[in-house]
């Protein structure tokens, strides 16, 4: 997997779902499930309603997620991959208690 590609499209992908000027992307870590290979990257906006994503790409879709909802790389990944079926969570207890 290449990083720099993924950060640019991840770049890309954000200025235009959240309609924004992204700043910086950061690699927050990787992780491996069912031979998939994917990355979460960390992206600041221009955004003053929603300045901070969690960007989840590589081998599966790519998606955004608000880190005011999502504490931290884990919790967002648990959601990521209970939303495309391959982890049956809700997510993690912090995460479900800053959504509440």
């Amino acid at each position: 997997m290449n990083l720099s590609k993924l950060k640019r499209r991840a770049k890309e992908y954000v200025e235009i779902e959240a309609k924004c000027k992204v700043r910086d992307v950061r690699f927050a870590e990787s992780f491996s499930l069912l031979g998939r290979e994917d990355v979460v990257l960390s992206v600041s906006t221009d955004d003053a309603e929603v300045p901070e994503w969690w960007v989840v790409g590589g081998d599966s879709p790519m998606n955004l997620y608000d880190k005011a909802r999502f504490s931290n790389p884990d919790c967002q990944v648990r959601v990521h991959l209970s939303e495309g079926g391959l982890w049956k969570s809700g997510g993690c207890d912090d995460c479900n208690r800053r959504a509440a």
